[in-house]
């Protein structure tokens, strides 16, 4: 008899007690594949704070109606439009370090959200299972 092999599903992914209700949004889809986000230091021991949803950081900053989204990390899905992004910023065109991650489906759900310097941004709800800065590395020449 073969052993059974479950998959886990969007409802089996757990999330932190911080989220407000129905965060992340319905919509928002597990994701297999490359991720990209901004750092500004090398030094992967001082990523936690970068890592830090901005509703941890700054809950008393978050824009009404903006909760959830503020829960998520800030993220993009192609490195050309992070590239893009970085050039758009000037703080990030100077401090700005592109760090590139491959999550499972089990690392949490994310959702295009789209910005005033991106359509093709995404936000991305870590779950609770995930080593989040273990996925995560510089690109070299970054």
């Amino acid at each position: 008899m073969k052993p059974m092999i479950k998959t886990m599903t969007e409802s089996d992914i757990i999330f932190d007690d911080f989220l407000p209700d129905s965060c992340p949004p319905a919509e928002a889809k597990q994701h297999d594949g490359e991720i990209y986000r901004f750092v500004f230091t090398e030094d992967k021991s001082k990523w936690e704070i970068e890592f830090t949803p901005y509703f941890i950081k700054c809950r008393d900053k978050v824009e009404p109606g903006k909760e959830c989204q503020a829960c998520g990390l800030s993220s993009y899905l192609q490195l050309d439009i992070a590239e893009e992004v970085k050039e758009k910023i000037p703080y990030f065109r100077k401090k700005a370090i592109i760090v590139k991650g491959i999550i499972k489906s089990t690392d949490g759900l994310i959702l295009n959200t789209p910005s005033n310097t991106s359509d093709k941004h995404y936000t991305w709800w870590v779950s609770r299972q995930s080593s989040t800065l273990q996925l995560f590395s510089v690109l070299s020449g970054a």
